[in-house]
């Protein structure tokens, strides 16, 4: 996938991006991160970090509608947000107030 991605053909990506097998490795990426970001929190616990990777872990819940969109095409879902999964909108807060300040405090840790 990684080699139709990087091709010219734009035709080629096209159906690639709407295939199933790019939304299960869109999901499938997203879950690794969320396993990631869950194994950096339990290792901040007590540390000056500690505040940073609960912001971090928010980005699991960020784009709902990109993940509901991954699901359809991957054929797990009907689409819609009544369907067999259900989620929490937080995209605005997390991208316009936490990420910021998420940095922020990074930055400050460092």
């Amino acid at each position: 996938m990684k080699t139709e991605y990087a091709s010219n053909d734009l035709e080629r990506v096209r159906v690639l991006i709407n295939g199933k097998e790019w939304a299960l490795y869109q999901l499938y990426s997203m879950s690794k991160t969320c396993v990631d970001l869950s194994n950096f929190l339990i290792a901040s616990v007590g540390t000056p970090r500690e505040q940073y990777a609960w912001m971090k872990m928010l980005y699991c819940y960020a784009d709902n509608h990109g993940t509901i969109e991954q699901l359809r095409q991957a054929q797990l879902s009907n689409g819609r947000f009544d369907g067999p999964f259900h989620f929490q909108h937080s995209t605005t807060l997390i991208f316009a107030v936490v990420g910021t300040i998420a940095n922020e405090v990074d930055l400050q840790a460092k």
